[in-house]
C-alpha cells in the first residue's frame, strides 16, 4: 500500500485527513421520565435497539412537548399508558446529561402506575440494577432521588 499512497510520496501524510474546524452542534433532546418506585423496586423498560440508549434499561421516557409542556399523562397516553386518575405530578429530579453530540434534558416525575404494568416494563430493586445494563443518566437520577430505608419508597 505504501507505494500507492500519494500522501506518503508527497510528504503530506500528517495533513490527511484535514482537521475539521467546525464542531458539530449539540442536538437538544427533552424527555419526561416516569418515576414509579415502591418497596418492590423501580419501574423500568428496555429501550429499543435503535435510538438513544439502545437496548439499555431506563425509566419509561416520553418526549416533552413544545415550549417545555410537561403533561405527563398526555405524553404517556401517546404511548398507550393511561395515567389519568393516578397519583402523579411531583417532580423528583431534573438533570442535563451531555453526550458528544446530544444535550439530554430529563425531568423525572413521580407517578403511581396502575397494575398490570404495560408489556415490556418491569419493576426492579435498586440492588438488581447492577445486573442490567443501565445508562449513566439513570445512575445520576438514582443519586438525586434517595429511598426511605424504612418504607423502601423514594422520599
Amino acid at each position: 500500500m505504501r507505494r500507492w499512497c500519494r500522501a506518503r510520496v508527497a510528504g503530506t501524510v500528517a495533513e490527511r485527513p484535514p482537521r475539521s474546524t467546525r464542531s458539530r452542534p449539540l442536538r437538544r433532546l427533552r424527555y419526561l421520565a416516569l418515576w414509579d418506585e415502591s418497596g418492590e423496586g423501580l419501574v423500568l423498560e428496555r429501550r429499543p435497539a435503535a435510538g438513544i440508549w439502545g437496548g439499555l434499561w431506563m425509566v419509561p421516557l416520553a418526549e416533552r412537548g413544545e415550549g417545555g409542556r410537561d403533561d405527563l399523562a398526555g405524553a404517556f397516553a401517546e404511548r398507550g399508558v393511561d395515567l389519568l386518575g393516578t397519583d402523579q405530578g411531583v417532580v423528583a429530579a431534573e438533570i442535563v446529561h451531555t453526550l458528544t453530540h446530544r444535550r439530554i434534558e430529563l425531568r423525572a416525575t413521580r407517578a403511581a402506575l396502575p397494575l398490570p404494568l404495560p408489556r415490556g416494563w418491569e419493576r426492579l430493586s435498586r440492588a438488581a440494577l447492577g445486573e442490567r445494563g443501565v445508562p449513566t443518566a439513570l445512575v445520576r437520577l438514582l443519586a438525586q432521588i434517595p429511598t426511605d430505608p424504612k418504607r423502601g419508597r423514594n422520599v
